[in-house]
């Protein structure tokens, strides 16, 4: 299968080995960083004790789901073994340059845009709270989004197109230090930016009073759900979501992409973007 994946994919960076083991041969600087894994169907048949899912799931999966229902889910919702996409490589940011910026964060298999707090007015103003630094916005299928602990079921029914919710995160500490997953710091142009806040505040569903229409119970402080202007499909990600909102603000994001890794690419190429962490 390695073998094969390799003359398929052409500069996708391949690891070959026993996936009980996977933190030893996986280097450092790619944890965190996985995205769409090859199902190896031996691994998902065997139980959680076998297959060492707490070493895979801190090598991989970034927000503690469980490999093989990830596996199984993926199986079931594409059919096919799929690699993860080789990403150019982000510098470091050093001081921050003049003009408007954003961040994008990587949490392995979803995305999400991250809009500093002195840029968050207009209709945006009405989601901060006293305190907040930064808010971060992400897409998602509103009854696979809203539940904490992802089951099986909640996979398949994750593939299934239907209404979606915009996830609003308060962040109280910079961007950069809110996450130990991979966050890219992405310049953009006074009109780029005024583009995204648009964006952003357009995806939001509002009730008649003109206010955000709340979509699912808070299950924190810092956490809501909005209902969302637009649905959710395989064709239509959490990831898809994202790439339009910075394609919109002039980051050029290309076409088609459903998966983190397409985002992160992308990003990548932009001229001034760098790792924020």
């Amino acid at each position: 299968m390695a073998q094969h994946l390799r003359r398929l994919l052409p500069g996708v960076e391949m690891i070959e080995g026993d996936a009980r083991a996977l933190p030893p041969l996986m280097p450092i600087v790619r944890y965190g960083q996985v995205g769409p894994v090859i199902c190896v169907i031996p691994l998902v048949l065997l139980p959680a004790a076998k297959h060492g899912s707490r070493a895979v799931r801190e090598a991989c999966t970034t927000l503690n789901i469980s490999p093989a229902s990830a596996m199984r889910a993926a199986i079931f919702a594409t059919g096919l073994a799929l690699a993860g996409c080789a990403t150019p490589s982000l510098v470091v940011c050093g001081p921050a340059a003049a003009g408007p910026a954003v961040f994008v964060a990587n949490y392995g298999w979803h995305t999400e845009i991250i809009m500093p707090a002195m840029y968050l007015t207009g209709p945006l103003a009405v989601l901060r709270s006293p305190g907040t630094t930064a808010l971060s916005f992400g897409f998602g299928k509103l009854d696979f989004f809203t539940v904490p602990d992802p089951a099986f079921g909640d996979f398949v029914r994750g593939t299934i197109p239907g209404p979606a919710a915009i996830r609003v995160v308060t962040l109280r500490v910079p961007p950069a230090v809110s996450s130990g997953s991979p966050m890219a710091r992405l310049p953009l142009t006074e009109a780029g930016l005024a583009t995204l806040q648009q964006f952003l505040a357009g995806a939001i569903a509002r009730g008649p009073d003109g206010a955000p229409r709340t979509a699912f119970p808070p299950p924190d402080a810092d956490t809501r759900f909005y209902a969302a202007t637009s649905g959710y499909s395989l064709a239509y990600t959490c990831n898809s979501w994202v790439a339009d909102g910075l394609d919109q603000a002039g980051a050029r994001m290309g076409f088609g992409i459903v998966f983190s890794d397409g985002v992160m690419a992308s990003v990548a190429r932009v001229g001034g973007a760098c790792a924020a962490n």
